[in-house]
């Protein structure tokens, strides 16, 4: 798994970035992740996801973060967190059925 990896300060990446970064078209990145069963949108949630708890881990301010990971405002930040989190409670909910 390759990921994004989101740079401290650049803010993130645009597809059309990663396409010209990968010598690509935007299309055929987009059919490339469909592929793999993923969405450029979907890698940029999880690279945001990743650095915002190094962040969070390293006591950096909300608002900073928020900024920093591109999110239009510290309520933008705080609403995806919440996601995330129920994102991982619903997995584990999941395997706890499972088992």
């Amino acid at each position: 798994d390759a990921g994004l990896e989101l740079a401290a300060g650049a803010g993130p990446p645009t597809l059309d970035q990663v396409a010209r970064e990968l010598s690509m078209s935007r299309r055929t990145v987009q059919r490339a992740l469909a592929d793999e069963g993923t969405s450029f949108e979907a890698l940029l949630d999880d690279a945001r996801r990743v650095r915002a708890e190094s962040l969070l881990a390293e006591k950096h301010p909300k608002k900073e973060i928020a900024y920093v990971l591109g999110f239009a405002d510290p309520s933008a930040f705080t609403r995806a967190r919440r996601r995330w989190a129920g994102s991982r409670e619903d997995g584990a909910r999941e395997e706890r059925r499972e088992s």
